[in-house]
């Protein structure tokens, strides 16, 4: 009897154990299942995308494109899909956290939701496929602007667009929508009304693992955690453009665009549109220009019309601190912080007078590189359509045979960079990711030393391709420092002041480097173009306006530089590509801001603009005009406030019409 009770107590014990294991493991499930689905959702969402890629250049082909073009544009255009996809989990999140609380069928919400994503995504990448034979370009906000006229946009469209559409759309539709059915239809991991009956406390520990998701999802809509957040330059990575285009998510294209809707043309509208014309076009006229005697020059200052070219950007190096260019702290001071740029400038053509023409990075290089002026409010380069439109020294000289190359030691995404390089004519982009992870010792990457280190190596690489005729290719190779970014973080303590310390680092980097460039071969027939991006209120703490905070060193040095001497005309950033292609017989008409500087009719004024005005200088004096304040508050003077105005209107309107 006793035994038979043992056995009975056993198998009850047997029993409870099981209960409860099973109810263990039914409410971990759950909490799994609501967890995998969500996960699953969005690479599915991703694959969806991904799978447009090669859809697209099947119904768009690239010229030439090789299998491994296809796996290149669906390997980089994964970065932009994965942004993207994050935004469709938000929702799903939601209503996992509603459903947690207040029972309904979530299966059936989130297949409609699905679906009605389905729907959206199909249409626009159908459109954008077609429009994009038309457009040449991604689909962006140009489509809203077509559909205010929905019945006139509707004229332009043919019976081969309307089939073209049909063989994208259906086959698209019932991809995504056969792939859902199949993964989510009768999958037990989204959740049923039974298997959520869970208790509350367990009801509140799930939702607060759902809201997890949320700052994770925050991160991936932003690209990442580092400085650069997701833009359509992340995607670029080939000096073919429509490889570019065929990588970028159109659905993300088309929302990042729609942030960035201004009506240019009218934003910056002070004259008649004819007057305007007018006087924007006797400020690039040489009529009546004022001539300098000390700054014209009888013959070109190089000794070859094909030098190498190496533009070096120095980050925020303002002319303050540049003893050799009279910079007024270091003079007071008498401070050698550029003691190396100063060696430099004794043998060198150095422009005394030389203007950044705005504050920032992102306008600094493109007034460089593309003689485009830079933005008071805006920054051009934040839109791709319209940059690739621009010259470039790039494209210019990459059309006369050289190899064009840029390299920076921080993240070739932030503020649109990367597409702006390889549309404007780079052949090879390289930032911190091609260093080793212990060199990135810095919050913007890595350290200058590092990159005029490698910059060396790149340079002696050039060397040693040839051509046919044994002699070194051309080279355009372009380098943008950072060191001298705050928090201006260097290995360096030479001096207490941080900005200082910085910049004597930088310097530093860039004796060691001059002066081993000089002991190559290379340095006979090299131009060296020396320019900051900007200057900056550091260390004499000036304000936006004062024309001092944009005076920044420009000088032309290396063994093609011929002429030694300082040149006393007001310049801009933008003045350098007419000044160099023109010293190199090279065509560039189409710089239509960009002035050459040796012109012996040059007009003697520079332009630079802060985030509400400008100031506008000649040899008379500087102008300053504030939107804002809507007059001008500094320089009373009739001629300079208008010219000022006029190269605003007319600049907004041509970025209107890019």
């Amino acid at each position: 009897m006793k035994i038979i009770c043992d056995g009975a107590a056993a198998k009850q014990h047997k029993a409870f154990i099981f209960y409860y294991k099973a109810k263990i493991k039914r409410h971990t499930e759950v909490k799994i299942r609501s967890f995998t689905a969500l996960i699953l959702m969005y690479v599915f969402w991703i694959l969806m995308f991904v799978i447009q890629k090669p859809l697209f250049m099947l119904s768009n082909p690239v010229e030439d494109a090789v299998f491994s073009d296809w796996i290149a544009v669906i390997a980089h255009g994964v970065k932009l899909d994965a942004c993207f996809a994050s935004y469709f989990l938000f929702i799903p999140v939601a209503a996992c956290l509603v459903n947690t609380f207040l029972r309904f069928n979530i299966r059936k919400f989130l297949y409609i939701y699905n679906i009605i994503l389905a729907v959206a995504v199909t249409v626009l990448f159908a459109v954008d496929a077609v429009l994009y034979s038309y457009w040449g370009f991604r689909m962006d906000a140009t489509l809203i602007f077509y559909l205010k006229d929905f019945s006139e946009s509707l004229n332009s469209v043919t019976l081969q667009d309307v089939v073209k559409f049909l063989l994208i759309a259906v086959p698209y539709f019932l991809i995504v929508l056969f792939t859902y059915r199949f993964v989510f239809d009768k999958s037990p991991l989204i959740e049923s009304k039974r298997e959520s009956n869970l208790p509350l406390w367990r009801k509140i520990v799930k939702s607060l693992l759902l809201v997890v998701y949320i700052p994770l999802l925050i991160v991936f809509t932003r690209g990442g955690v580092s400085t650069a957040t997701a833009n359509i330059g992340m995607v670029y990575y080939s000096s073919n453009q429509k490889l570019n285009l065929a990588a970028v998510n159109p659905a993300f294209s088309l929302l990042y665009s729609l942030g960035k809707t201004e009506d240019f043309a009218h934003k910056y509208k002070f004259y008649d549109d004819e007057f305007a014309k007018r006087e924007f076009e006797k400020l690039l006229s040489h009529d009546n220009a004022a001539v300098n005697d000390d700054n014209e020059l009888k013959q070109s200052f190089l000794s070859t019309d094909r030098p190498n070219v190496l533009v070096i950007i120095l980050e925020s190096f303002t002319a303050n601190i540049v003893k050799a260019i009279d910079g007024e702290f270091a003079v007071a001071q008498g401070m050698e912080v550029t003691e190396n740029l100063n060696k430099i400038a004794e043998e060198s053509l150095v422009f005394d007078r030389a203007y950044s023409n705005g504050m920032r990075t992102d306008r600094g290089i493109v007034s460089i590189l593309t003689g485009f002026p830079a933005q008071p409010d805006m920054s051009i380069i934040k839109y791709p359509e319209k940059t690739r439109t621009l010259p470039s020294m790039a494209k210019t000289l990459s059309s006369a045979g050289y190899n064009t190359q840029m390299l920076y030691g921080g993240d070739i995404n932030f503020a649109n960079m990367r597409s702006f390089f390889y549309s404007g004519g780079y052949k090879s982009v390289t930032d911190y990711r091609s260093f080793d992870v212990k060199y990135r010792l810095s919050k913007w990457g890595v350290n200058d030393a590092v990159t005029f280190s490698y910059l060396y190596d790149l340079l002696q690489e050039n060397a040693a391709q040839k051509d046919s005729e044994g002699k070194i290719k051309p080279f355009f190779t372009t380098f943008l420092t950072l060191s001298s970014h705050e928090p201006f973080d260097v290995d360096m303590r030479k001096f207490s002041n941080p900005y200082l310390n910085s910049a004597a680092y930088t310097d530093s980097c860039l004796g060691v480097f001059i002066n081993k460039l000089k002991q190559t071969d290379l340095w006979q027939n090299m131009l060296v173009v020396l320019v900051a991006d900007h200057g900056t209120v550091h260390p004499a703490g000036l304000s936006r306006e004062d024309s001092r905070l944009y005076r920044v060193p420009v000088i032309f040095t290396g063994g093609a530089v011929t002429v030694k001497k300082h040149i006393g005309r007001l310049v801009n950033q933008t003045d350098i590509p007419k000044t160099v292609l023109t010293a190199m017989n090279l065509p560039c008409e189409d710089f239509v801001y960009s002035r050459d500087v040796f012109n012996p009719s040059y007009q003697d004024y520079a332009m630079y603009v802060y985030t509400t005005g400008f100031g506008f200088m000649d040899s008379r004096g500087l102008t300053v005009w504030d939107k804002d304040a809507g007059k001008v508050i500094y320089g009373e003077d009739k001629q300079r406030e208008m010219k000022g105005k006029v190269l605003l209107q007319i600049l907004y309107q041509d970025i209107a019409r890019r």
